[in-house]
Parts: C-alpha cells; structure tokens; sequence
C-alpha cells in the first residue's frame, strides 16, 4: 500500500507501462473516432437510432435500448441488457477474483483478460438466449413510399422502401451497447482497479 500511495504522491505512475499503454489505447480510440465518417458511426456503431443527423449521441436511448418501459418484459428486457449485466457480474469479479494490491501490474493484466473472457462469454448467453426465448420480434413499419402513388428516387426500388428498419432485431436493439463494451471497457475498468488500490487491502 505505502508504494502505491507513494506513486501517486511522487506522480511517478506516468512512468508506469500501464499507465503508457492507456494512453496510447485512450489516444487510438479518439484519434479513430474523430477520423470515422459519418456513415459509419450512424449505420454501424450508433444504428441511425442512437445517433442524429447532426452528430449527437443519445445516451439516455442507449442506456434504454429506446424503449419506453410500460411493461414486466420490457423492463426484464432492460435489466437484462449488455450493460447491466456486464456492470453486474464485472463488479462482482473484480472485488472478489482479482487481487488489486497483489503486485504492480498484474492485476491490470489480469482485469483485461478478465474482460475478455467476460465479455465473451456473456455475449454468447446473451445472444443465445434471445434467440432461444425472444427471437427476433419483427416490427414492420410503413415508409412514406407505401400507400402512395409517389415515385422512388431513382437507383431506388419501392420494395426497399415500403420496409423500415427493424429497431427489435438483435444487432439494432443491442449492437451498440456491445460495441462500446468492447472497446470502453478498458478506458473505464483500469480506472476502477486504480480507485480500489488506493483505498488500501481490507
């Protein structure tokens, strides 16, 4: 404990490896995202649904799948969700497997691998289970093209535009929240690990 809180004091972390490899991995991330285009974010990460066309993210949408909670599995549906059970299961794993005042750098090394085998495994039961028990509950929605006598714009088919995109499909209800699992969880779990080694074992 007395070399942690010596490092803080002194701030010689930022000679620590691990401390260089966050901010490389911290840098990546931004320097990528500010270099993604527009399309990308929307269509793949951020599903349209969660990102407008000026470019700001809907948080609360993410957190709630955008949904409005009126019912007993709709609200199942949400505690269920990629976020709470990773917060709930990496939580607990972290107090209890991983020794945080064992050591300089393996319980950060530890805590990663931890993640990915978290993350995977959840992924899967989740994913499985949806499938198993929900399936996909298609939703399909007119376009402003059905029931009218409007033309498409050229290059397009009515047929691709009588349908909207199914907002309950796996991917599009929960595609987003595991992206930002991925690659978020190693800005925000080494950040955790380092608030519990300061506070000293027991």
């Amino acid at each position: 404990m007395e070399s942690i809180t010596q490092e803080v004091v002194n701030l010689s972390f930022y000679k620590n490896p691990i401390f260089i490899i966050y901010i490389i991995y911290v840098s990546t991330i931004m320097i990528s995202y500010l270099y993604m285009d527009d399309g990308t974010k929307n269509s793949y990460i951020f599903d349209d649904t969660y990102r407008d066309e000026l470019g700001d993210i809907h948080w609360t949408d993410i957190l709630t799948l955008d949904r409005d909670i009126h019912t007993v599995p709709d609200m199942l549906e949400l505690f269920l969700s990629p976020f709470v059970l990773y917060t709930v299961v990496s939580s607990t794993l972290i107090l209890t497997v991983v020794k945080a005042h064992e050591g300089s750098y393996q319980p950060y090394f530890y805590l990663f691998m931890m993640n990915i085998g978290i993350l995977l495994l959840l992924f899967i039961i989740h994913y499985v289970s949806y499938k198993v028990f929900k399936g996909e509950s298609v939703k399909r929605e007119p376009s402003e093209w059905e029931n009218t006598d409007i033309s498409p714009p050229p290059g397009q088919t009515a047929d691709k535009l009588k349908i909207k995109k199914d907002k309950r499909s796996y991917a599009s209800a929960f595609r987003t929240q595991w992206i930002l699992l991925v690659f978020l969880t190693p800005v925000i779990s080494p950040i955790i690990l380092y608030l519990i080694r300061l506070q000293g074992p027991g």
